[in-house]
């Protein structure tokens, strides 16, 4: 009877430390998943920027094709920041409309981190090709978009990754040299006469940001809901709870050839005649096809100028004692774009008052 006893006993003990034993395994397997889970996410990140920025669609004096700023409003105030990544990119797409509007492939996108109530999540800022095209339209066709009307991040951007931090963009140029510089636009508004520099394109970008698994996140929420946490290395938090579980992710993407848009040379829209009378204010635009960059006219009648970056042919006419009135100037236009110039002969007729 008692070796029975001591059978039972010895069996029961053995069930338990096999019970404990599954346990802590399967404990050990579901903390992995979840940091294998974690991990796929930010390696899913790192190839769609991957795929979209080599895929940079070039605009010279048009558009902030790349830009490195910040749109969206970081509430960190710590040392060091996330950093902001747009560009504009040949991405196949189909825009959401009924019926369906026609799709291009010229798209917005964007990446950043936003501070989601007690952590950082990795957002991709998607404009589609119907939508950009329409912010084009909307500017102007021979007006530059600057990055602030191109790029408009929101709560409704795409989730990329969670418990995603310091978003980190190292430029490098031709030569392999660091190129320093936040913000960073490409490129800047050529015809904004406070701008004294022009921002070339990196030959070569490295984006970099840290990630955690889910666990380790949720012990950190449960001490701290400060964004500075996660930003400030020398805070005994970030010490504690966050460095001993960060993961460094990183990729770099060649820009040296992003896609030239510009393949046509621009073909003269404009009236090719126009009238105006001396001592009033005369206004006359040259439009063309095929995004030109900028603009020119000879042979103007005198009092008027032409402002090479808009094509605004303007000013007073004046006075001239040696013609008689009324005067037909022959004025030669012309459109450029990387592609090559275009050009015609309007003619500009001139008169006096009664």
């Amino acid at each position: 009877m008692v070796e029975v006893l001591i059978a039972a006993v010895i069996t029961v003990v053995i069930v338990v430390m096999l019970g404990l034993m599954l346990g802590s395994l399967m404990s050990s397997a579901s903390h992995a998943s979840q940091r294998v889970d974690a991990f796929r996410d930010a390696r899913a990140a790192l190839q769609t920027i991957e795929r979209d920025m080599a895929n940079l669609i070039q605009l010279p004096n048009r558009a902030a094709y790349f830009a490195l700023t910040d749109f969206y409003s970081d509430p960190n105030t710590a040392a060091p920041k996330n950093q902001q990544l747009y560009g504009l990119c040949a991405i196949r797409n189909q825009p959401v409309g009924n019926p369906p509007p026609v799709a291009s492939d010229t798209c917005a996108v964007g990446y950043y981190c936003s501070w989601d109530t007690d952590h950082y999540t990795l957002r991709r800022h998607f404009r589609d090709s119907a939508t950009a095209f329409q912010a084009f339209q909307t500017n102007g066709p021979c007006n530059y978009m600057a990055a602030a009307t191109l790029y408009t991040p929101s709560g409704n951007d795409e989730v990329l990754a969670a418990y995603v931090w310091n978003f980190n963009v190292t430029m490098y140029n031709a030569a392999g040299a660091v190129i320093n510089g936040y913000p960073y636009v490409v490129p800047h508004d050529a015809c904004d006469p406070t701008v004294t520099t022009s921002n070339r394109l990196p030959a070569a970008i490295e984006i970099s940001f840290n990630a955690m698994s889910p666990q380790a996140a949720r012990t950190v929420m449960s001490v701290s809901s400060s964004a500075n946490v996660w930003m400030n290395p020398n805070d005994p938090t970030y010490q504690r709870l966050i460095a001993p579980h960060t993961y460094k992710f990183r990729t770099r993407i060649n820009l040296s050839a992003p896609i030239n848009f510009l393949v046509l040379q621009p073909a003269v829209t404009s009236p090719l005649t126009a009238t105006g009378t001396v001592g009033t204010g005369f206004f006359y635009q040259i439009t063309a096809t095929n995004e030109p960059t900028s603009f020119n006219a000879t042979g103007l009648p005198p009092g008027l100028t032409v402002d090479t970056c808009t094509g605004c042919v303007c000013g007073t006419p004046t006075n001239d004692s040696n013609v008689t009135y009324p005067k037909a100037y022959n004025v030669q236009i012309s459109a450029t774009n990387a592609a090559g110039t275009g050009s015609a002969t309007a003619t500009v007729t001139i008169n006096v008052s009664p």
